[in-house]
């Protein structure tokens, strides 16, 4: 299955386009965390004619049904034509929500309906334009049509999904990346290792998701260690939201597998980072897809520039260990046990995805292995 990506990609490095020339006269309403409104961003990018737009700066991190629905309210109230997302996933989801919400009316209750019990889209859905900014190199959320929304009530992980929802423009500005720290550098791209290695072990995957991915897992592997150690290379941080777009335009005609599957609890019960809880089981992960497709998960190994996936995963894991990502998932546990959440670590619209079919034992066990 190959779906056409609609969405416009901009590179801006030398911020010559500027936000208006995407605008287009339309009235805009910024949707962004505080941190992003404290350190300038949205003044840099509204100059001249696009100057002074309306900012909402309720964005919060993971959001929820609750928060997009009080967030939808007041923005919607100055009736903006376009939304435009500066920052990392949750920014992009909250928009995308907003969005849907947009085009639904008075009906507070229906995202919760929606992602709870199926309530229908209407059929004259049509949801505010987004611009996508991203402010990270992880989520390639710019490049998708799904929300992450979590259900307040439950810890519950959803996806608010339409073709209506693929932004309008992709705007990528490398600079924008250089304030992530060291640690959300290197979840972020562990985030956008995990896209595309879900995409390649994957039943729906494709020559052209194969494509996208194997050029990013290259750029990862090589320019990651170098943004770590120096964090102002700026060509290095360009490589590393390139890799992360591509791994958005892997998964947006795949979707995530079992990794994806098994991050949710650990993040809702957990409060582990949601890259953290994607990526560290990926090593373990390669090894337990390496029988159900040797030709397929050649690819994967070719990507990371091995002869086979025992191979690969031992580089992959090698890499790990020298970022430590085994000692940052362990943290979270601190005295939880993998079996207490095992009854939520399947969810079959990702889990389901995956080459090799997995049981509720098989996912505890591949956690266990990862933190071993």
């Amino acid at each position: 299955m190959i779906v056409e990506n609609p969405v416009r990609i901009v590179f801006d490095e030398d911020r010559s386009e500027g936000i208006s020339t995407f605008l287009d006269g339309r009235t805009a309403c910024v949707v962004t965390t505080p941190g992003s409104a404290r350190r300038g961003i949205v003044d840099q990018l509204f100059q001249g004619p696009s100057a002074a737009p309306q900012v909402f700066t309720g964005v919060h991190p993971n959001p929820t049904i609750e928060s997009i629905v009080n967030g939808a309210e007041a923005v919607m109230r100055e009736r903006p034509e376009v939304l435009v997302a500066i920052g990392g996933g949750s920014a992009m989801d909250t928009a995308k929500g907003i969005a849907a919400l947009s085009s639904i009316g008075d009906n507070r209750g229906w995202l919760g309906d929606h992602l709870r019990n199926g309530a229908p889209f209407p059929d004259d859905f049509t949801p505010l334009p987004i611009i996508a900014v991203p402010t990270t190199a992880g989520t390639g959320s710019e490049v998708t049509m799904w929300a992450t929304v979590w259900d307040e009530m439950t810890g519950t992980k959803y996806s608010l999904s339409h073709p209506a929802l693929y932004a309008e423009v992709a705007l990528l500005i490398p600079e924008l990346t250089l304030s992530m720290s060291p640690d959300l550098t290197l979840i972020t791209g562990l985030d956008a290792l995990s896209h595309c290695l879900e995409s390649m072990w994957n039943r729906k995957a494709n020559a052209q998701s194969d494509g996208f991915a194997s050029a990013g897992i290259q750029k990862i592997l090589r320019s990651l260690p170098r943004v770590l150690e120096a964090p102002d290379d700026l060509i290095e941080r360009r490589e590393m939201q390139h890799a992360a777009l591509l791994g958005g335009l892997a998964i947006s005609s795949t979707a995530t597998a079992l990794a994806h599957s098994m991050s949710y609890p650990l993040t809702s019960r957990l409060g582990m980072p949601h890259g953290l809880a994607c990526s560290f089981t990926l090593p373990s992960l390669m090894r337990f897809n390496a029988d159900s497709s040797p030709e397929r998960m050649q690819v994967i190994a070719d990507a990371i520039g091995t002869n086979n996936v025992s191979d690969a995963a031992d580089v992959l894991e090698a890499r790990f260990s020298e970022w430590g990502v085994k000692d940052r998932a362990r943290q979270f546990f601190n005295g939880h046990r993998v079996a207490d959440m095992q009854e939520l670590l399947l969810t079959p619209s990702r889990a389901g995805n995956n080459l090799k079919a997995a049981t509720t034992a098989d996912a505890v066990e591949i956690i266990e292995r990862s933190l071993a």
